[in-house]
């Protein structure tokens, strides 16, 4: 038989009132799974130290990492919330002469302002295993990593299973329903070996040419006409006509140095007046409707020279930043991409003597615009990337124009180097690299 009601234990709760007079602020993380001890907890997100890395960058997310000790593990992300609660310290006491009272005491600690919440997928895990002849499963980890200082031909002459998984697996750690559809952006003009596209070409009403096309763009579309004629300024057509008369090929760097547009009208001015060259010595660059390059060898100092900061051992101690950095790929472990660097042109006029004994001319020193520098190689100065496409005509040294000069041209155009020899090509970024050292070298001792 059950016991009456009337004489069952009942836990009596006194009235308690909460008063919050402190001005504490907690970080809450709501931890995906039963915490027994808070080290290991701790450093399945990396350590106390790195909770708080991440909690000062808001871009940041909070990894988990189940097995902290293993490098291969792919980490569980928790995403960033503002909130307003509040942290409630309750206490409960029980009288032993009375075990039925039952007081509850409660204190507000401190506000949560923000909030960790592992609401997506773990990443895929790859995890550095082998089967034996025997089905066994044996883990690679301790051939893989180094633990203690060893030579290079102890570490690479080992005879260990190649095992470089990437980063990470998905891009995204929410489940979403994907429906098979065709790609309604899709070139079908496009060649079969070209893959990674993620998106259609912007639609700018621009001519675009390859190399192997047989016949130049005479004039632009009548969607680009009709575009340019809605301009609140349809006087700047003038000034880009006349830039392109003096010179048939600009790059859209030099552009922005030589005419007062702003972006936004720049992309529907040219258009008007030029088509873009995608492939060949020329690619990146607007040329001017009915001008052919391929057909006159004077256009040779319009050419595109790639040049790029070599990697060395000093490479990365530069004063010059990477267009893009590895860093920057961090998905998913960070929210949003980070923005775009800002350009930082740095000129260095410096006086010491050159391996020729020569000294900097006065006119080179004087640099009257930086911007300029976006576009022009000039000998004491840094670009502003590691790596810069520059035109011939605006590479600015004696020295390197001597070797333009010098060049013997070919008879027909090439795709590649054009009407250039590929020894010249490279001549000139054996010494615009050295230019470059011997500018960091000069600085690096003021």
């Amino acid at each position: 038989m059950s016991e009456p009601e009337e004489t069952r234990d009942k836990e009596v709760i006194s009235p308690n009132i909460v008063s919050y007079q402190h001005n504490s602020k907690f970080v809450c993380v709501e931890y995906p799974g039963f915490v027994k001890n808070v080290d290991k907890m701790l450093a399945t997100l990396g350590g106390e130290e790195t909770v708080t890395k991440i909690h000062l960058d808001p871009s940041r997310r909070l990894e988990l990492r189940y097995k902290p000790d293993n490098p291969y593990c792919h980490a569980a992300c928790g995403n960033r919330y503002a909130t307003t609660s509040l942290l409630l310290k309750v206490v409960k006491r029980r009288k032993k002469s009375n075990p039925s009272h039952v007081e509850y005491k409660s204190d507000i600690v401190g506000s949560v302002e923000t909030t960790y919440r592992f609401q997506g997928l773990a990443d895929y895990q790859y995890l550095p295993v082998q089967t034996n002849e025997d089905g066994r499963m044996v883990s690679l980890k301790p051939s893989l990593l180094v633990d203690n200082i060893q030579s290079s031909e102890t570490v690479l002459g080992r005879n260990v299973p190649l095992f470089i998984p990437p980063p990470s697996f998905s891009r995204i750690d929410v489940p979403l329903d994907y429906y098979f559809r065709p790609d309604q952006h899709r070139d079908v003009t496009r060649p079969s070996n070209l893959i990674g596209v993620a998106r259609a070409r912007r639609p700018h009403n621009a001519v675009f040419m390859n190399f192997d096309d047989k016949y130049v763009p005479n004039k632009p579309l009548d969607a680009a006409v009709t575009a340019m004629k809605k301009m609140s300024d349809p006087l700047k057509e003038n000034e880009i006509t006349d830039l392109f008369q003096k010179r048939p090929i600009w790059s859209k760097n030099a552009l922005k140095c030589n005419i007062d547009v702003p972006p936004e009208k720049l992309k529907i001015l040219l258009p008007v007046v030029a088509y873009y060259c995608v492939t060949g010595p020329w690619r990146s660059l607007w040329v001017r409707f009915g001008y052919d390059p391929r057909k006159d060898p004077e256009s040779i100092c319009y050419q595109v020279l790639d040049f790029r900061l070599r990697q060395s051992a000093t490479a990365a101690e530069l004063p010059v930043k990477a267009k893009r950095s590895t860093f920057n790929y961090a998905l998913p472990l960070s929210i949003h991409r980070p923005g775009p660097q800002v350009v930082q042109v740095k000129d260095f006029a410096y006086t010491k003597n050159m391996q020729n004994g020569s000294q900097i001319s006065d006119d080179i020193r004087k640099v009257t615009d930086k911007n300029k520098l976006q576009y022009i190689f000039q000998e004491g100065s840094l670009p502003p990337y590691r790596q810069m496409f520059y035109q011939f005509e605006d590479i600015h040294n004696e020295r390197l124009q001597d070797i333009i000069q010098s060049n013997v041209q070919t008879e027909q155009c090439d795709e590649k180097e054009g009407w250039c020899q590929q020894e010249t090509l490279n001549k000139l970024r054996d010494l615009m690299s050295e230019m470059v050292k011997l500018t960091v070298k000069a600085t690096s001792n003021d």
